[in-house]
């Protein structure tokens, strides 16, 4: 790891099942007339998002990301866009507020450097108690316990 570069894992609960894992390479852009969000489109800038599933149910999947650029909303608009597949509760790419009422993704896992020892330092964080509730978290932690 380079210094001043920082790692991070997220996790999120997107609509629709997955098996595997994969890549989405799509250019983002911002949506004209429309705010903050953004679309994937021709003129945006490299985007890249490596995804694994770590389980599925009730047409929900759960899945652990890792981004080699790091835009704004990218693994919200790379689901939405590409995949079509909205995080679970995020109104503005399409996922519906019916379990949860926040998008749910959440990061991890960060790491870097630490900025005056220069060794590996590594955080973590529990998903919270809202995403646990959804089905794939729910199935797939409960069975890590």
């Amino acid at each position: 790891m380079l210094h001043g570069h920082m790692d991070k894992t997220y996790y999120a609960v997107c609509q629709g099942e997955l098996e595997g894992s994969g890549t989405i390479d799509a250019p983002i852009r911002r949506r004209e007339n429309a705010g903050i969000r953004r679309e994937v489109g021709e003129g945006g800038q490299r985007s890249v998002t490596h995804w694994k599933v770590l389980c599925c149910r009730d047409g929900m999947t759960l899945l652990e990301i890792d981004l080699e650029t790091g835009r704004t909303h990218q693994i919200r608009t790379h689901f939405a866009d590409v995949m079509n597949m909205p995080l679970a509760g995020d109104e503005m790419y399409g996922g519906t507020t019916e379990l949860i009422d926040r998008q749910a993704l959440h990061c991890g896992r960060v790491s870097f450097n630490h900025p005056v020892t220069g060794q590996p330092f590594e955080l973590h964080s529990p998903l919270p108690e809202d995403m646990m509730k959804l089905p794939p978290c729910a199935e797939y932690y409960g069975n890590k316990i």
